[in-house]
Protein backbone atom coordinates (compact mmCIF):
# COMPACT_ATOMS: atom_id res chain seq x y z
CA UNK A 1 0.00 0.00 0.00
CA UNK A 2 1.35 3.42 -0.96
CA UNK A 3 1.88 6.15 1.64
CA UNK A 4 -1.19 8.39 1.71
CA UNK A 5 -1.75 11.97 2.88
CA UNK A 6 -4.13 14.87 2.40
CA UNK A 7 -2.55 17.89 0.72
CA UNK A 8 -4.60 21.05 0.25
CA UNK A 9 -7.81 19.05 0.82
CA UNK A 10 -6.99 16.36 -1.79
CA UNK A 11 -5.95 12.75 -1.26
CA UNK A 12 -2.49 11.88 -2.56
CA UNK A 13 -0.38 8.74 -2.56
CA UNK A 14 3.38 8.53 -2.90
CA UNK A 15 5.30 6.86 -5.74
CA UNK A 16 9.08 7.26 -5.35
CA UNK A 17 9.49 11.03 -4.77
CA UNK A 18 6.19 11.89 -6.46
CA UNK A 19 2.78 12.46 -4.81
CA UNK A 20 -0.18 11.86 -7.16
CA UNK A 21 -3.93 12.36 -6.85
CA UNK A 22 -6.37 9.60 -7.95
CA UNK A 23 -7.22 11.51 -11.13
CA UNK A 24 -3.55 12.18 -11.99
CA UNK A 25 -4.20 15.91 -12.42
CA UNK A 26 -2.43 16.99 -9.23
CA UNK A 27 1.21 16.03 -8.86
CA UNK A 28 3.61 17.18 -6.14
CA UNK A 29 7.29 16.28 -5.58
CA UNK A 30 9.43 15.98 -2.48
CA UNK A 31 11.93 18.77 -1.98
CA UNK A 32 14.15 20.31 0.68
CA UNK A 33 13.46 23.93 1.68
CA UNK A 34 16.45 25.85 3.00
CA UNK A 35 15.55 28.40 5.65
CA UNK A 36 18.63 30.05 7.07
CA UNK A 37 20.93 27.20 8.05
CA UNK A 38 18.08 24.68 8.34
CA UNK A 39 16.89 22.19 5.75
CA UNK A 40 13.23 21.24 6.05
CA UNK A 41 11.63 18.41 4.05
CA UNK A 42 8.68 19.74 2.06
CA UNK A 43 6.70 19.23 -1.15
CA UNK A 44 6.08 21.49 -4.14
CA UNK A 45 3.94 21.32 -7.31
CA UNK A 46 5.64 19.27 -9.99
CA UNK A 47 6.42 20.65 -13.42
CA UNK A 48 4.69 18.29 -15.83
CA UNK A 49 6.16 17.49 -19.23
CA UNK A 50 4.66 15.77 -22.26
CA UNK A 51 6.72 13.41 -24.42
CA UNK A 52 6.45 12.98 -28.20
CA UNK A 53 3.77 10.28 -27.73
CA UNK A 54 1.55 12.56 -25.63
CA UNK A 55 2.40 10.83 -22.33
CA UNK A 56 2.68 13.11 -19.30
CA UNK A 57 5.68 12.71 -16.99
CA UNK A 58 7.63 14.47 -14.27
CA UNK A 59 11.43 14.65 -13.89
CA UNK A 60 12.86 13.78 -10.47
CA UNK A 61 16.41 13.61 -9.23
CA UNK A 62 17.44 10.23 -7.85
CA UNK A 63 21.00 9.31 -6.89
CA UNK A 64 22.44 12.48 -8.47
CA UNK A 65 20.76 12.00 -11.86
CA UNK A 66 17.40 12.88 -13.33
CA UNK A 67 14.85 10.27 -14.36
CA UNK A 68 11.37 10.54 -15.87
CA UNK A 69 8.36 9.10 -14.07
CA UNK A 70 5.25 8.56 -16.17
CA UNK A 71 2.20 9.91 -14.35
CA UNK A 72 0.06 6.97 -15.57
CA UNK A 73 2.49 4.48 -13.95
CA UNK A 74 2.49 6.40 -10.67
CA UNK A 75 -1.33 6.63 -10.56
CA UNK A 76 -1.81 2.95 -11.48
CA UNK A 77 0.74 1.72 -8.92
CA UNK A 78 -0.63 3.94 -6.13
CA UNK A 79 -4.37 3.48 -6.64
CA UNK A 80 -4.79 0.11 -8.44
CA UNK A 81 -1.99 -2.38 -7.84
CA UNK A 82 1.77 -2.58 -8.31
CA UNK A 83 2.96 -3.40 -11.81
CA UNK A 84 4.18 -7.03 -11.65
CA UNK A 85 7.94 -7.54 -11.48
CA UNK A 86 8.07 -11.16 -12.66
CA UNK A 87 10.51 -10.86 -15.54
CA UNK A 88 7.76 -10.13 -18.08
CA UNK A 89 7.14 -6.71 -19.59
CA UNK A 90 3.92 -4.84 -18.80
CA UNK A 91 2.60 -1.49 -19.96
CA UNK A 92 -0.07 0.72 -18.41
CA UNK A 93 -2.69 1.70 -20.98
CA UNK A 94 -5.79 3.92 -21.14
CA UNK A 95 -9.06 1.97 -21.34
CA UNK A 96 -10.73 4.79 -23.30
CA UNK A 97 -7.62 5.64 -25.35
CA UNK A 98 -7.58 9.23 -24.00
CA UNK A 99 -4.07 10.10 -22.73
CA UNK A 100 -5.49 13.11 -20.86
CA UNK A 101 -7.72 10.86 -18.73
CA UNK A 102 -5.27 9.76 -16.04
CA UNK A 103 -7.97 8.70 -13.56
CA UNK A 104 -7.08 5.38 -11.94
CA UNK A 105 -10.42 3.90 -13.07
CA UNK A 106 -9.33 4.47 -16.69
CA UNK A 107 -5.96 2.71 -16.35
CA UNK A 108 -5.10 -0.96 -16.70
CA UNK A 109 -2.05 -3.05 -17.58
CA UNK A 110 -1.32 -5.51 -20.33
CA UNK A 111 1.60 -7.81 -20.99
CA UNK A 112 3.73 -7.06 -24.02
Amino acid sequence: MAIEKIIKGRKYRKYNKVWVSPDGNCVEVDCIMKIGFSEIPSIKPAKLHTDKNGERYVKVKQRNRFCNILIKNAVYTCFCSPIPNNGKEYVVYYKDGNKNNLNYTNLDIKRL
